[in-house]
């Protein structure tokens, strides 16, 4: 995470697919004062544009009944869905849980993209990953007994890709849905171009 901060900018792409239903991601982000900056767009399911800055995270798709305006969204209200939806895509938060993993292992040594990186099998406690991210502990009956995430990290201990598939119980004892998430990152140092939106362009209100 330090090498990351230390980079302060990088480019994303990830894709991630849930009951058939596959949402593809890609963007840039910065360090800032308050934490991660980052602007995006997808494609996919619910495709839609995306800037975080601080504490506000701006959200445009048709299908939040907004029109050509940004809705604004207060990512400190615990009690927001769209505030979890901002910590599940902030990929600080992602690597802060797996800070202190159950299990560590290195696979052995790969080419991503033109760079030679580490292959890493990291397993995380559920609990310890809806802390992280600040899910609600309830979210743990929703997860399997361990996380498993695959992760790819060069010489200069930067991320270059990840890998992630989820088994999600079923309530009922029925057949569990498969959550998979695949994502690399790229261009770190580079300079990124993440501003808020014109006051004139942004609404507080869904429909508005």
């Amino acid at each position: 995470m330090e090498a990351m901060r230390e980079a302060e900018t990088f480019t994303f792409e990830t894709t991630s697919g849930t009951a058939g239903q596959t949402q593809t991601m890609a963007g840039e982000a910065r360090f800032g004062d308050d934490g991660m900056e980052m602007k995006a767009s997808s494609t996919g399911a619910q495709a839609m544009e995306m800037i975080l800055i601080g504490k506000a995270m701006y959200m445009k798709s048709k299908d939040l009944g907004t029109g050509d305006k940004w809705l604004k969204i207060d990512l400190s209200d615990p009690n927001s869905l769209f505030g979890m939806l901002g910590k599940a895509t902030d990929p600080e938060v992602m690597f802060k849980s797996m800070e202190a993993p159950k299990k560590l292992e290195l696979i052995g040594t790969e080419d991503v993209d033109g760079v030679e990186a580490n292959h890493y099998r990291i397993t995380l406690d559920p609990t310890q990953y809806l802390e992280a991210m600040e899910f609600p502990p309830a979210m743990a009956d929703m997860l399997p007994d361990e996380l498993v995430t695959e992760m790819w990290v060069d010489a200069d201990n930067l991320p270059r890709k990840f890998n992630q598939t989820i088994e999600i119980p079923a309530v009922g004892g029925g057949k569990p849905t498969t959550s998979t998430s695949e994502g690399t990152y790229a261009d770190f140092g580079t300079d990124v171009e993440i501003e808020e939106p014109p006051s004139s362009e942004v609404t507080e209100q869904p429909g508005v």
